[in-house]
C-alpha cells in the first residue's frame, strides 16, 4: 500500500536531505518532488540518482520515474528555452507550466494564467449565482459557499499575495455581488434591513 511505501523510503528521504541540504525533498506517500538548483539534481553524481539509489538500496524498490517531478530552480539559458513549455501571447512567449492548476515560472506567465483565471472566476460566480438564485436561493447559497469561491481559496492559498492581490479584489467583489443578489440585499450596507426568507 501506499502508506507502506512511505514507511520504506523514509530513511532514503532523510539521508539524501543529509547529503544535498540545499535541495528540498516533498514526498506524499509515494509521490516524490526535488526541488533545488539544477546541477546538484541532474546527472550521476546529483541528489535524483542518488536517491533512486538509496530507495533500491533500503528497500528494495524501484521508483516509478514517470509520476517524480524534478523542478529545477536555476534560469535555462537563452539557447536552452527550446524544450521549455511556454504559451504565446500579445507580448510575446511566457514561459511556464501548471501544476495541480498552479502556474509556476517567469512572473508575467504566472500574471497572466492568473488573469485568465479571474475573469472565469467571476464569470462564473455571477452568471451560475443568478441563474441558481431566481429558483433557490439556498442551492444558490450552497453553491457559492462549498462551490464557486473555493477555486480561488486554492489558488490564494499555494501562491503568493504579490500575484494574487487584483485576484482576491476582483473575485470578492463577485461574490459580494452574487451573495447580495442570493439574499435580496446589500451585505456591505450597515443599515440594510434583514431579508425574510
Amino acid at each position: 500500500t501506499n502508506i507502506a511505501f512511505a514507511i520504506l523510503i523514509d530513511g532514503a528521504l532523510k539521508n539524501t536531505s543529509r547529503m544535498y541540504p540545499d535541495i528540498t525533498i516533498q514526498a506524499i506517500q509515494d509521490d516524490i518532488t526535488l526541488i533545488g538548483p539544477r546541477d546538484q539534481i541532474e546527472g550521476t553524481e546529483g541528489a535524483w540518482e542518488y536517491l533512486k539509489n538509496r530507495i533500491l538500496l533500503e528497500s528494495d524498490c524501484l521508483v516509478n520515474q514517470t509520476k517524480t517531478k524534478v523542478a529545477m530552480l536555476s534560469r535555462p539559458s537563452e539557447n536552452d528555452k527550446s524544450s521549455l513549455s511556454y504559451i504565446e501571447t500579445d507580448v510575446g512567449k511566457l514561459y511556464g507550466i501548471e501544476v495541480c492548476g498552479i502556474p509556476i515560472g517567469e512572473d508575467d506567465y504566472i500574471r497572466h494564467i492568473l488573469s485568465q483565471r479571474t475573469n472565469v472566476m467571476k464569470e462564473k460566480i455571477e452568471s451560475i449565482s443568478r441563474r441558481l438564485s431566481n429558483n433557490d436561493a439556498q442551492a444558490a447559497w450552497y453553491n457559492m459557499k462549498l462551490s464557486l469561491q473555493n477555486t480561488a481559496d486554492y489558488l490564494i492559498s499555494i501562491i503568493e499575495p504579490s500575484y494574487t492581490n487584483d485576484l482576491i479584489h476582483q473575485v470578492d467583489e463577485s461574490i459580494i455581488k452574487s451573495y447580495s443578489s442570493i439574499i435580496g440585499a446589500s451585505i456591505e450596507n450597515d443599515n440594510e434591513v434583514d431579508p425574510n426568507f
